[in-house]
């Protein structure tokens, strides 16, 4: 097996898939991945692939072995372990058991902390971290990521950024302000005997 032109072959399927919504090119893209993997198994890049393959079926958790195995095997990877943060993070919304949902959570936050010291200027990665202490409730540490997501992105040229970033660019000020409606609030006097609604976090 020619691994490289196998690897290139289920992008381009998986490519395919994403622009026509053609089934037969996402079965197509897992079909090679499962023989890619098949032929070597400690290649990040196979497990990698066959993770997004499961990944896009819906499999979550089939998917997150691999992803852990490909952020392992290749650890200076940032998009790897961004990857990896992503599957834990939407399995752990698969599973009733509070402690691994909260191991899961965990282990997504530490691996998307890891690809931020990877890729610093990377917006996604922010982003990602501002969903999950969002849905933690952790609400000034989501802003503070989504405001970081929207100045990092909007840095970056139109012509150059992914669809991928250019979602995330798109939804940060909807993110920050949704964010903000959930803040409380305190009441000062205004002097004439009345109270005003300042907007600071209590």
């Amino acid at each position: 097996m020619d691994l490289e032109t196998v690897l290139k072959e289920i992008v381009a399927q998986r490519t395919e898939f994403f622009q026509s919504g053609d089934a037969q090119q996402r079965e197509r893209a897992l079909q090679l991945a499962s023989q890619a993997h098949e032929y070597a198994p400690n290649d990040p890049r196979t497990n990698y692939e066959l993770g997004w393959s499961y990944r896009v079926l819906g499999k979550f958790l089939d998917a997150l072995p691999l992803f852990e195995q490909a952020a392992y095997l290749d650890s200076r990877n940032a998009n790897y372990q961004m990857e990896y943060a992503r599957i834990q993070f939407v399995a752990s919304r698969q599973v009733d058991d509070h402690m691994i949902q909260e191991e899961w959570r965990r282990g997504a936050e530490r691996a998307l902390k890891e690809a931020i010291k990877l890729e610093p200027n990377e917006g996604r990665f922010y982003h990602l971290l501002g969903q999950l202490y969002e849905e933690e409730f952790r609400t000034l540490w989501a802003i503070d990521n989504y405001e970081i997501a929207q100045r990092t992105l909007a840095s970056i040229p139109e012509t150059q950024l992914t669809q991928m970033q250019r979602f995330y660019r798109d939804d940060a000020p909807q993110a920050i302000e949704r964010c903000r409606s959930r803040l409380p609030y305190i009441w000062v006097p205004t002097g004439d005997g009345g109270v005003h609604s300042c907007g600071i976090m209590v």
